[in-house]
């Protein structure tokens, strides 16, 4: 039985997309289909077509490929990234692997070549041999200190596991020199992100499950650093190894962003479905959301990536929702009620805010922002391929708003 690719090839002339369906047409094995794309089309046409296969004629500009296979291997994991040129300079092949290609091929292309290439993409099977798992990286992130990343993240994190039992939940603590995620959750920590990254290359599925720590709610935990100084010696690309690994057994992994813009957060973001950017409703917070909305921008995250979200809100407070919305330019998702006095219980006492008081509007809140993680992010994607109109929490004026 033939294998069935998607290939895209990136330039500025059709040329090299025909060249390579020529000679894949002389190799059995595999039945090649082909998209060919300029560089500025390819931005939108790789998340479009979601292809096994992308390569990317560096001839035309090299500094545009190199930004644009960053944004292949960082937002599009599952392409297999092949960057070719004319001449296959030292500098240029390290600059290739530097952005994440997996291969380069030197034109003009070769039969051989090309099925050596074809050979290496991987199947996009599990171990078991079922269909990849459909993972989703939910990010919680705030461009200011104090908005409650963490409180979201660790009831959003236990909403999902005990509403979908059915369903892998992790919830992942990135900010590395002071996370709080064990503390608020009261879960004991034996291991934490440092000992996944030392084991990483022996982990399997069995040991990764055994390493991180378990929320009565189903909800697996991994923790951040014990020691603060322990956040210097890890790299971003360790930190992209971890989530690759959590994301083949999970199928959600929420993840607790912090409020500073680094090496380490940012390789999350890049990979993260969704962004759940806090707020609140005061000026000095807004700025600092507007001025992370335009570093996202510049970062070329898609805007239905970011989802904007207002805590301890307050319809008595000065400033409206409206008011937000008119600052960043975008529409907010979900409000969270401000109730200081059951947060901080919940804080204190290392439980969910549901179990504190599951009557609460806060409670309810984030009963609301399950849902909307389940039957609006994942079944928006869904609906855009199958023409059906949305269903689930706020639809009706989320439609409206965008």
């Amino acid at each position: 039985m033939e294998r069935e690719l998607l290939a895209l090839v990136i330039g500025k002339s059709s040329d090299l997309a025909v060249s390579f369906r020529d000679i894949c047409r002389e190799i059995t094995g595999y039945q090649v289909n082909i998209e060919s794309a300029t560089a500025s089309e390819a931005w939108d046409k790789v998340p479009q077509l979601k292809p096994d296969l992308v390569i990317l004629n560096v001839d035309d500009n090299e500094e545009e490929s190199l930004k644009l296979g960053l944004f292949v291997s960082r937002d599009h994991q599952n392409c297999f990234l092949v960057f070719s040129a004319s001449e296959a300079t030292a500098d240029l092949i390290l600059k290739s692997v530097r952005t994440g290609a997996k291969d380069f091929l030197r034109q003009p292309f070769t039969k051989e070549e090309v099925q050596a290439l074809l050979n290496k993409i991987p199947e996009k099977k599990t171990d078991d041999g079922s269909s990849v798992r459909d993972s989703k990286v939910i990010s919680i992130f705030s461009n200011k200190g104090g908005v409650g990343t963490t409180t979201i993240a660790c009831n959003l994190g236990v909403e999902l596991a005990k509403k979908n039992p059915n369903l892998r939940i992790a919830l992942a603590d990135l900010v590395l020199q002071h996370g709080d995620v064990s503390v608020f959750l009261d879960v004991q920590s034996t291991y934490t992100i440092t000992n996944v990254i030392e084991n990483i290359h022996r982990l399997d599925k069995s040991l990764l499950m055994s390493t991180l720590s378990k929320h009565e709610s189903g909800l697996s935990v991994l923790p951040g650093p014990n020691q603060a100084e322990e956040a210097d010696f890890i790299s971003a690309e360790q930190i992209r190894q971890v989530f690759d690994l959590l994301k083949e057994n999970f199928d959600y992994i929420i993840v607790d962003a912090g409020h500073e813009f680094n090496d380490h957060v940012i390789s999350v973001l890049d990979m993260s479905d969704y962004i759940l950017l806090t707020t609140s409703l005061d000026l000095p917070t807004i700025r600092n959301t507007k001025r992370a909305i335009d570093i996202m921008n510049r970062l070329r995250y898609d805007k239905e990536k970011i989802k904007i979200i207002v805590s301890r809100y307050d319809a008595k407070g000065h400033l409206t929702i409206e008011d937000v919305e008119k600052n960043l330019g975008c529409p907010v998702m979900h409000c969270l009620a401000n109730d200081y006095l059951t947060v901080i219980s919940a804080i204190n006492s290392g439980q969910p805010v549901a179990k504190i008081s599951s009557k609460t509007r806060i409670a309810k809140g984030f009963e609301e922002l399950e849902d909307l993680a389940v039957n609006h992010f994942v079944k928006k994607v869904k609906d855009k391929d199958d023409g059906k109109s949305q269903s689930g929490f706020l639809s009706g004026i989320l439609n409206k708003k965008q």
